[in-house]
């Protein structure tokens, strides 16, 4: 293949446009490495200059055999090198990545059906030769309204930061890095086909329908259908497995909490049974001299201090969960304020109402903990208005809260189980018919439980 601007040009499609196939997928949510223009710039100048080195390979004087196997090597290396552009300008995750790189691969590929085959191959193949200024406009034109399109309608249902852990399950990662090889192998065979059908000469040279229209149309074809299938299926595959790891992981935290409302209550008892002993220290007291009265007033007062954190709304689930955290919260001088007006919430599942409650005043916690006194301030209003039952948790906040399809991004470093505290609570409101929203204001951060309070507790 000789380096005219028609073939340039062609193989910078290839190599861009499997590129951007890719961001179509990935660049929403993901976070950037830093530097990320300059890296982004010389990753491209680096394809750039790649994208050359296919000449040389498809000029080499070696025998046909040799070259279609040395050819095909380049085009795996090139989808490849894209892997490696991702992974240096984006802090993600090899599985991750390899699953970008098979969705864009599909994605190309599906591109280069329709424009390689269909428009220049079959219907229009002088129009490149004869219009090259228009030809590379056009494709430009595709090639942006397409991805454009797309990248509007995946970013909002593909999560691959808050799912990482799926695809880099050993199971996934394999098995994609074989369905993007076996992928490459048939892109790379049918192309051979077209190619060989095309040529003058070669294939059925006597059979002209067969050879200009039946072979072509059937290649061409049989490859889109391929390329719709294996985005279904890789889609479809990535959402069922993720949906079992979920169940699994929701029913790992949902035991913990049961464990640890047992627990709770357990410590309430003990704490209110060494409470109402220290009472009667307290009036042991009278009768110990004046020079020790002092100290043993103010180790008592310490060691009572905990009752005041108890908190009693007349209802036990609620009382469990809010003295547990208000006690958390004295121990760290968190200044938190309860205002609890709601007659019934039997209708919530007892776990349900304390690992929601429990979920989001632990994530206030630790977002305050790491402010000074005066700023470790949470704030909790639970009340009926109208028909819906209102769970407001407000917490100080500083810097700029980051949303993704109206998730939060969370900054821990373990992002896939911590993840599970907001999804959890997502999960709870629309069991009864409810929603969540997340806000902020000025330096407060805020969540919203609303749920309809006719909901009656699922069988």
């Amino acid at each position: 293949m000789g380096m005219t601007y028609l073939n340039l040009l062609d193989m910078v499609r290839f190599m861009f446009g499997l590129v951007f196939a890719e961001l179509v997928f990935l660049h929403y949510e993901q976070e950037r490495r830093p530097r990320f223009w300059c890296r982004f710039a010389g990753g491209c100048v680096f394809l750039w200059m790649f994208t050359f080195t296919y000449f040389l390979v498809s000029n080499l004087p070696v025998p046909i055999m040799v070259g279609s196997v040395a050819g095909a090597f380049w085009w795996l290396a090139a989808s490849w090198l894209t892997l490696l552009f991702l992974l240096f300008c984006y802090d993600i995750t090899v599985g991750t990545g390899v699953f970008c790189l098979i969705l864009g691969t599909v994605l190309q590929e599906l591109m280069t059906v329709f424009i390689r085959y269909l428009w220049i191959g079959i219907w229009m193949p002088r129009f490149p030769e004869e219009h090259p200024a228009a030809y590379t406009a056009i494709l430009f034109l595709i090639y942006g309204s397409v991805y454009l399109l797309l990248y509007r309608v995946m970013s909002g249902h593909l999560h691959l930061q808050e799912h990482a852990s799926v695809l880099d399950s050993s199971r996934i990662l394999w098995g994609n890095v074989v369905n993007c090889l076996l992928f490459t192998l048939v892109q790379n065979l049918t192309s051979g086909l077209f190619a060989w059908v095309k040529t003058p000469g070669d294939a059925y040279a006597s059979a002209e329908v067969l050879n200009e229209v039946i072979l072509p149309y059937y290649l061409t074809w049989m490859l889109a259908v391929f390329c719709v299938v294996m985005f279904v299926f890789l889609y479809l595959l990535y959402e069922i497995i993720y949906l079992q790891q979920d169940r699994q992981m929701m029913r790992v935290l949902q035991k913990e909490k049961e464990q640890k409302y047992q627990l709770s209550r357990d410590n309430i008892d003990l704490i209110n049974q060494k409470c109402h002993d220290l009472k009667h220290q307290l009036r042991a007291l009278e009768l110990v001299d004046d020079a020790r009265r002092a100290e043993a007033f103010a180790e008592t007062s310490r060691a009572i201090r905990f009752y005041d954190a108890a908190v009693q709304t007349g209802n036990e689930v609620l009382d469990t969960i809010l003295t547990e955290k208000s006690m958390a919260c004295t121990l760290h001088e968190i200044n938190l304020s309860c205002n609890i007006k709601i007659h019934d919430i039997a209708f919530m599942d007892v776990l349900d109402i304390y690992t929601l409650l429990g979920n989001a005043l632990d994530n206030a916690i630790e977002a305050v903990m790491k402010y000074e006194k005066e700023k470790r301030v949470i704030s909790l209003t639970i009340r009926e208005q109208g028909q819906m039952l209102h769970i407001f948790i407000d917490n100080y906040f500083e810097g700029k809260l980051k949303l993704k399809n109206g998730y939060l991004v969370t900054s821990k470093a373990d992002k896939d189980y911590h993840g599970f505290g907001v999804r959890s609570i997502r999960m709870i409101a629309k069991k009864y018919k409810g929603d969540v929203q997340i806000s902020q204001e000025k330096r407060t951060f805020g969540l919203q439980v609303m749920i309809p309070l006719e909901t009656r507790k699922p069988a």
